[in-house]
């Protein structure tokens, strides 16, 4: 039987503290465990399982870069035939006292 390939999640948006990474679902997946770690880090710190293709993590350390990668489960194990995604490209989150700028709307004027 083949593998299942999954695809590296990418960085969907960054703060301070928080960094969100993505992926497209994955067929006959009812969650996904996660792991993110430190790049440069043999361990991945955090293990988890989550619900949806979207993985936002809280509380990070300001400007240091993360990296994540998923495995689809069902909602007892994982996948058969599933392997660990793809490491991610290094997500930063952002320096410390960054003030995000947001571009005007249409509404603003």
């Amino acid at each position: 039987r083949r593998r299942m390939a999954n695809v590296a999640p990418h960085l969907f948006d960054a703060d301070e503290t928080v960094l969100t990474f993505a992926w497209a679902p994955i067929q006959k997946a009812q969650r996904y465990g996660v792991q993110l770690r430190a790049v440069g880090s043999e361990e991945w710190t955090t293990d988890a399982t989550i619900s949806s293709a979207v993985l936002k993590k809280k509380n990070l350390e300001p400007g240091k870069e993360y990296e994540c990668r998923y495995r689809p489960r069902d909602a007892v194990d994982f996948l058969p035939d599933s392997e660990w995604s793809a490491i991610s490209a290094p997500g930063r989150t952002l320096p410390e006292g960054t003030v995000r700028l947001l571009a005007p709307t249409k509404a603003d004027g």
